[in-house]
């Protein structure tokens, strides 16, 4: 989440005097946190607190410092004075802005999109307001999962698939023309997260995409959060500016950095248990994208399969549901694994399918299903599934 934080002081100074220098100066006197910061801290500490009530934790935070730098707008400042606040159809970018620790906190996808929609739903409960945070929150997971499987460096094709990811799940357009939103103040997530995507779609680093955002002469502290959040867990921030940033936190804001990011630190254990038993932490495995085909299940054909089974001694092969996977498994090694979506019609479809060099060259999902190892109703999906993808020629 620091990254948001950092994006937010990098652009305040510019907020009401934008600038479209790419060469400004990152960090001088004249630059502070906003409310960026304020609510995407109290985020955190909703977060460190166990609680999904993040209006009250917003409403403490913002309280607890009335006039920040650029003060607070509106309709927010007059939500952060109430005693019983009440959300009010906001679809404004700060929706956005900071949902960024709960991309970090959780791992699993659903649960991430759960989270950003009550981080957001508070306040900016306008279907517009959630999306967009909903829209940041699963670039960042999304980003954060794909550096973790290329070892800490996303390749050109991983950033592809996070923006049709992000794309994918809320309808943005990334055609944009720079000087289409270039010195154009624009409050709202539909138009400010979509640029924030393509922003870092053209950048080559941290600094970079802060730079193209600030430079942009735009809503300057919120559209660097945003960019910055998303561009921390693409590519990490340099040490000195993590330094800079938090020497213009007070103390009890540093102290919620300093503790969200010891309790969400991502290392990865070298083992997973599945079922009881001990296999290889699929995350450290070599994981081959493969190719998309036209796969869909129905409802229960999905939830048949994500159910698995616990497979006994006769029963080597297991498919089951992990980290928001659906893996299968053959004597402890792992040999595939898919991800479905629930479209419009109520149907769930295929949208990525990878493979690990256990199963290259093999035929073992063939003879799992020959072998006839499944309950006929799981055989029957995980057939459908495997002749989909054109490993299986039954």
């Amino acid at each position: 989440m620091l990254g948001a934080i950092i994006g937010d002081i990098v652009g305040s100074r510019w907020e009401f005097n934008p600038t479209n220098d790419y060469d400004f100066e990152l960090f001088s006197g004249k630059n502070s946190y906003t409310d960026d910061t304020i609510c995407t801290i109290a985020m955190a500490d909703a977060l460190l607190h166990g609680s999904e009530n993040y209006g009250a934790y917003i409403h403490e935070w913002c309280r607890r410092y009335p006039h920040p730098m650029g003060g607070y707008g509106g309709r927010f400042a007059q939500w952060v004075m109430s005693n019983h606040p009440q959300p009010y159809g906001s679809f404004g970018n700060g929706a956005a802005m900071r949902v960024s620790p709960v991309a970090w906190a959780l791992d699993d996808s659903e649960e991430v999109l759960r989270h950003a929609k009550l981080t957001a739903s508070c306040t900016h409960n306008h279907p517009e307001g959630v999306k967009g945070a909903q829209t940041v929150a699963l670039a960042i997971h999304r980003a954060r999962i794909l550096r973790e499987q290329s070892d800490g460096k996303m390749s050109g094709e991983d950033l592809k698939d996070l923006l049709i990811c992000a794309c994918n799940f809320s309808d943005y357009s990334l055609n944009i023309r720079k000087s289409d939103v270039q010195n154009r103040f624009d409050e709202t997530c539909q138009g400010t997260v979509p640029v924030a995507l393509w922003i870092i779609g053209h950048s080559t680093g941290f600094e970079d995409a802060l730079r193209q955002a600030v430079s942009l002469g735009a809503d300057a502290d919120t559209l660097g959060a945003i960019v910055g959040s998303i561009a921390e867990a693409v590519w990490g921030i340099p040490e000195w500016m993590k330094k800079k940033a938090l020497s213009y936190l007070p103390e009890e804001m540093r102290v919620v950095v300093r503790e969200f990011h010891n309790r969400t630190k991502h290392h990865k254990p070298k083992t997973a248990v599945v079922y009881g038993v001990e296999y290889s932490n699929p995350d450290l495995e070599t994981w081959k994208r493969e190719d998309v085909p036209a796969v869909v299940l129905t409802e229960e054909q999905y939830e048949t399969f994500v159910r698995g089974y616990v497979p006994d001694w006769e029963c080597r092969y297991a498919p089951f549901l992990y980290k928001g996977w659906l893996y299968i498994t053959r004597s402890g090694f792992w040999l595939k694994k898919f991800r479905f979506e629930k479209r419009g019609d109520g149907l769930f479809h295929l949208s990525e399918h990878q493979t690990t060099d256990k199963e290259a060259g093999r035929n073992l999902l063939q003879e799992i299903l020959i072998e006839g190892y499944f309950e006929p109703s799981l055989r029957e999906v995980v057939m459908s599934v495997i002749r989909g993808i054109g490993t299986c020629p039954i």
